[in-house]
């Protein structure tokens, strides 16, 4: 989430060692991220001098569920609460109904959150100090 939130608030493609410098995640870590991320259509990248990676969609049209779920995939709560042994499925436990309604409203909030919204709060953690672009880098 640093790597698009940094990213949509710069405005501009930014090399991955940049995004290392002002996000703070490790060197090592932003490739692999960035791949993630751009397999997803998230990012687009451009290698070579003069390259980077850039958002592949407006901030306002790119949601935080879109990003948790380009790094870890569906978001799902399928382990039982109540006994961590039970495989998930039929028959469900009591509280099966009431966790289902939780992941719902999980998906619902995470997809109504978009990376404009987190980029306009600012806040700690903002990872770049920079501020809310009026455009984004898209493709031409």
């Amino acid at each position: 989430m640093r790597i698009v939130r940094f990213l949509a608030a710069a405005g501009r493609p930014a090399t991955s060692r940049e995004i290392a410098l002002r996000t703070g995640i490790p060197s090592g870590h932003v490739p692999s991220i960035v791949a993630a991320l751009s397999r997803a259509g998230i990012l687009r990248t451009r290698p070579g001098q003069g390259g980077g990676c850039a958002l592949a969609r407006r901030p306002a049209e790119l949601f935080v569920l879109d990003v948790i779920q380009a790094l870890e995939g569906p978001v799902v709560l399928d382990e039982c609460i109540l006994d961590r042994s039970r495989p998930h499925g039929p028959p469900w436990c009591a509280l099966h109904d009431s966790w289902m309604q939780v992941q719902d409203a999980l998906v619902a909030t995470l997809g109504a959150v978009s990376v404009a919204d987190l980029v306009a709060s600012g806040g700690e953690g903002a990872g770049s100090g920079l501020e809310a672009p009026t455009g984004y880098v898209g493709s031409s």
